[in-house]
């Protein structure tokens, strides 16, 4: 993975409605971001099933693109859902937004609170249906993303249930050290 990878929440028009239109300057857009993103060396992209148009723009455009699928990575997230049912249902959809029979990554979105970190871990429910996939060859290693406060972050990495964690970590934000730390310890990828 590249030391910086790109983040497609904001593309051209990505958020206008409704998601399943395309308009050519958001293609071109698109387009544009990928192919300086990709000559500049970052091989993972990273979108959301929340991030509006953006799955549907990576469908769009990354067959246009000189570069192989062996070249680069994608990484999308979705919400905790009550039922494994459900989270199977949003990565198939999100395969089928990005014309991809497989995402190299793919994270549980917004852990941020207790409700939603015991909604991820529930016996039966959608980290055991990521899990599944996981085995099944859909998707490769299953994380997390985070804005949560440092203890709750701590107890979610302490599960060992997943294979890395997105969270803040800068100037403005240094406290989330321990979670880095921690993370490093357990051999998990850490994206900031």
């Amino acid at each position: 993975v590249s030391v910086f990878t790109l983040g497609t929440m904001r593309f051209l028009h990505g958020w206008d409605e409704p998601h399943d239109h395309l308009p050519e300057e958001s293609i071109e857009n698109a387009h544009a971001v990928l192919q300086t993103a990709f000559e500049s060396g970052i091989n993972l992209i990273e979108t959301a099933r929340g991030y509006g148009k953006s799955e549907r723009l990576l469908g769009r455009v990354l067959p246009q693109l000189p570069w192989k699928r062996s070249e680069y990575l994608v990484m999308s997230k979705a919400p905790p859902t009550q039922t494994a049912g459900e989270m199977r249902a949003f990565v198939e959809e999100s395969l089928t937004h990005m014309g991809l029979d497989r995402l190299d990554m793919f994270a549980l979105h917004g852990l941020n609170n207790q409700e939603r970190c015991d909604l991820a871990i529930k016996k039966g429910g959608c980290l055991e249906a990521l899990e599944k996939m996981r085995d099944e060859g859909l998707i490769g290693a299953v994380g997390f993303s985070t804005h949560a406060p440092l203890p709750l972050l701590l107890s979610m990495l302490s599960t060992k249930a997943f294979g890395f964690v997105n969270l803040h970590y800068y100037t403005f934000r240094p406290g989330n050290r321990a979670a880095i730390d921690l993370a490093e310890s357990l051999g998990m990828g850490v994206f900031i």
